[in-house]
């Protein structure tokens, strides 16, 4: 433990006197550091003697606390002057002591300490005896919350005016600034790699344990993995200071077909066949892993299918046609592109119709049986128009045939179809005679105003995430 002569007692003074010096010492030192930080709770308190109550009451604590921590550091004292060993292990202890403190900063407990003492405002009921008992409260409070500075405090030296310095520093930034969970954590993982710099500069070979001890105390991985179809879809979960990242990779029979994968949907009667977004390689791609045939769809990772608890309307669509040829992409921007699986062709959705010269936006709901037809919905005024026109979209030739429109009277846009509401009968679209959650009507013509978009119009591009 640094600062080895404040354990020690003066020539002719008792181990007594020697702690009651040691405290008096200790609460300067405190009211200097912790000062800043009691002012909010002071300030709101009314009398001209409340406040210094509740100070007494908040440095009553901290006066036990110094006495509590003379104790143990005159009996390590003693133990070095008694046993050269002790003594020559303190180097290593004292930075796995800082590991230690800085592992606190870390934990859930400690965000739950500070929470408190931020929060602690002025006493519930007026009242000397009150204020008194209320600063008492808040000294526990806060002298738990710093467990892990004062630690540092104590093993690095307290007669170090640069060591006082940045743990008064430590303190008030987290009991003042803004984030104060981050700030702690942020102050935990610099002490916890002074921890093993110190043991690294101390004892070289407890470089590897000081590095152990960091990742587990302050961090984890966790490895799950799932079925998609015939396919394993792998998740490692890295979780460190608070923070947490999750990436995800494409395995078939134990092999790895991709890394960083994004979205991904399998062909439901054929489990050997998926289409998948990754960032390793980078793109979008349909893969045949029983004939190892694959096909590059984008050159971006793209939302290929919208899962069912981010969009429930949508929890019954399917991507892929029923007989497996085509697949549709690029939903999520209402832009949707069907590819053909088997030539790689591109059929973009928003050939079909047009108005006012521009491509309408859309969103493919529903295959027909022959997987001739598509099923979309169509946002004549964007998304906070009322209307939703329903539409069926022939691939071969490109056409469109209006349906219904569903509309809802609030005029808020939000009431969308769903693959509960249409069916296909005859190759023909219907829609039930009854919906309980809105109005559908049916427009004439003139009140569509479509076109089939012309020839030479910018296509529809599928964004996605960047590659690296």
């Amino acid at each position: 433990m640094a600062g080895g002569m404040v354990w020690m007692s003066m020539p002719g003074e008792t181990w007594v006197g020697s702690g009651v010096r040691f405290v008096a010492m200790w609460l300067v030192m405190m009211v200097a550091m912790m000062l800043p930080p009691l002012l909010p709770m002071l300030t709101r308190l009314r009398g001209d003697q409340l406040p210094a109550l509740a100070g007494a009451g908040y440095f009553s604590v901290w006066a036990v606390f110094g006495a509590v921590v003379y104790v143990g550091g005159s009996a390590i004292a003693r133990a070095e002057l008694t046993w050269p060993a002790v003594a020559r292990l303190a180097p290593q202890a004292t930075g796995a002591a800082l590991l230690l403190a800085g592992a606190v900063q870390l934990t859930p407990w400690k965000a739950r300490q500070l929470a408190v003492c931020r929060s602690c405002g002025a006493p519930a009921s007026p009242g000397a005896l009150a204020t008194l008992a209320h600063g008492v409260r808040f000294g526990v409070s806060c002298s738990l919350c710093c467990l892990g500075l004062m630690a540092v405090l104590l093993v690095a030296g307290m007669m170090n005016v640069a060591v006082v310095a940045g743990v008064a520093l430590a303190v008030a930034l987290e009991r003042l600034g803004p984030r104060p969970v981050l700030v702690a954590r942020a102050i935990g993982t610099v002490v916890m790699i002074l921890g093993v710099a110190m043991l690294a500069r101390t004892t070289p070979p407890l470089l590897v344990l000081g590095a152990t001890l960091v990742a587990t105390l302050g961090g984890c991985k966790t490895h799950t993995r799932e079925r998609a179809g015939h396919f394993d879809i792998r998740s490692v979960r890295e979780e460190f200071a608070g923070h947490s990242h999750t990436t995800m990779s494409l395995a078939y029979h134990r092999r790895k077909v991709a890394d960083g994968l994004t979205d991904w949907t399998i062909d439901p009667r054929r489990p050997d066949r998926i289409v998948y977004a990754s960032t390793t390689p980078c793109g979008t791609f349909f893969l045949d892993a029983a004939t190892e045939r694959s096909l590059a769809l984008a050159p971006a990772p793209v939302i290929v299918h919208a899962a069912e608890d981010d969009s429930p309307e949508f929890a019954g669509s399917n991507p892929w046609s029923p007989d497996g040829r085509h697949v549709w992409l690029g939903n999520d921007i209402a832009n949707p592109i069907v590819v053909d699986l088997d030539s790689g062709e591109r059929i973009d959705l928003t050939d079909a119709l047009s108005a006012g010269g521009q491509r309408r936006p859309m969103t493919a709901l529903m295959w027909s049986p022959d997987g001739d037809q598509v099923a979309v919905i169509v946002q004549p005024g964007g998304y906070n128009d009322p209307d939703r026109d329903l539409v069926a979209i022939t691939l071969s030739p490109l056409r469109a045939g209006y349906v219904a429109t569903l509309t809802e009277s609030a005029g808020h846009g939000l009431v969308l179809w769903t693959t509960a509401d249409v069916a296909w009968h005859d190759d023909h679209l219907v829609v039930p005679s009854r919906d309980r959650r809105a109005s559908i009507v049916m427009k004439s013509p003139g009140q569509l105003g479509w076109t089939p978009t012309r020839a030479g119009a910018p296509p529809v591009a599928l964004e996605g995430a960047a590659c690296p």
